[in-house]
């Protein structure tokens, strides 16, 4: 949680530097945040892009890399299992309406977050992987993470690397690294909107 705040603002301030784009952060300190709240505090801001920043883990400490998801139906057993975790901390289920609704709303945004999750996705591994040895891709997948749900535009969720991986874990609390995630994530986000002023 503390590294991902530690990332999420030296995104913010990629994105400003990079391409003039204003973030607003959902927390600025390390509380805890409700993720119901996260998105609700993205559509008061009527934003247009929704980021959810994550340090990834797994019970194997071999595990690395980066992987990017968007919202639906999760797609394999490992997206399912990832999604649970994180949905952990949910404070509140939705309801059959709500989720009927929200999904109806998602749905409009669900290619435009395939593609702004394969811009990020791309550019971080191209951003990282001439820098850090062995980093890996596990690719763009689909999850049901209840933190994008309701999120009124493209959203994504980006596990940046295993806190659980003793490499990627030293890496994950290395400033130089944060900064190196922070770019190629900005990049991409760049790369998917100069793609779809085109």
């Amino acid at each position: 949680s503390q590294v991902a705040l530690q990332i999420s603002k030296k995104l913010a301030i990629e994105l400003k530097n990079q391409w003039g784009i204003e973030a607003y952060l959902t927390r600025t300190e390390n509380q805890t945040l409700d993720l119901e709240d996260r998105n609700q505090i993205s559509n008061r801001k009527k934003a247009d892009l929704f980021l959810s920043i994550h340090a990834n883990a797994n019970p194997s400490p071999k595990l690395a890399g980066v992987q990017t998801f968007y919202l639906n139906n999760a797609s394999n057993e490992a997206s399912r299992r990832l999604a649970a975790r994180e949905n952990k901390v949910a404070k509140k289920r939705l309801g059959l309406s709500d989720r009927i609704l929200q999904t109806m709303l998602q749905n409009a945004n669900t290619e435009e977050s395939r593609d702004l999750a394969q811009a990020v996705q791309n550019s971080l591994i191209a951003t990282l992987q001439p820098k850090y040895k062995g980093v890996q891709s596990h690719g763009v997948d689909t999850a049901l993470f209840y933190v994008l749900v309701g999120a009124q535009c493209p959203s994504i969720l980006i596990e940046t690397s295993f806190i659980t991986n003793p490499t990627e874990e030293k890496r994950l609390r290395n400033s130089v690294y944060q900064w190196t995630l922070a770019k190629g994530i900005a990049k991409g986000v760049g790369e998917y909107i100069t793609l779809r002023q085109k």
